[in-house]
């Protein structure tokens, strides 16, 4: 489990933090997202014999392909045509698009780890991950909704309100994934979990 959260926390920085040589990224972030995927398979085989849901991580995973998809032909785009490509009519929802699959990928990450900690009658953490979800989703869903109105409207005041709540939802997340990663380091459960009793 900790590796798992582990991977999700790296490939989160790696889809919000760019490194550039000029016109090159040297992590672009498809290369985040495929790392986030890992991490998400890493939580589902771990659960993948027991009575324990997995079915939200499994609904991120689906959208995470998605959007290797998209910022894949995103970064062939950047390179190729210098950036010509996604400027075009038929990307024009482009930005649209990524942000709500994000929001709706770590939707499923944190519904994901909420009923773990449900089934496994971890109450203090079920709770405290219930909180995390709505509060990220009060921030991200108010970052994309500023952000859409500044790309139809050209607002640049609103886009630095929209982006700086967007980093503040990220830096909550990450916070949050390596708090999970230390939880599940100290192995609170000490043994393979049961089919039947849900145990470890």
């Amino acid at each position: 489990m900790d590796r798992g959260y582990q991977k999700i926390f790296w490939g989160l920085i790696f889809v919000t933090f760019h490194l550039n040589l000029g016109p090159l990224r040297l992590l672009p972030p498809f290369v985040g997202w495929l790392i986030l995927i890992s991490g998400l398979h890493e939580l589902t085989s771990r659960f993948q014999n027991s009575s324990i849901s997995i079915e939200s991580f499994q609904r991120a995973i689906s959208f995470g392909k998605v959007l290797v998809a998209l910022t894949l032909v995103d970064t062939i785009g950047t390179l190729v045509a210098g950036g010509a490509l996604m400027e075009s009519l038929v990307f024009l929802y482009y930005p649209i698009i990524v942000i709500m699959l994000e929001i709706i990928i770590f939707f499923y990450i944190l519904e994901g780890t909420y009923k773990v900690f449900s089934e496994l009658s971890f109450e203090e953490r079920k709770v405290e991950t219930q909180k995390k979800l709505r509060t990220y989703m009060v921030m991200g869903i108010s970052s994309a909704v500023i952000l859409i109105f500044t790309l139809f409207f050209n607002h640049t005041g609103t886009m630095v309100i929209g982006v700086l709540l967007g980093i503040v939802a990220v830096i909550y997340l990450l916070v949050y994934f390596s708090q999970l990663k230390k939880f599940w380091e100290q192995d609170p459960l000490g043994k393979p979990i049961d089919v039947e009793n849900k145990l470890w």
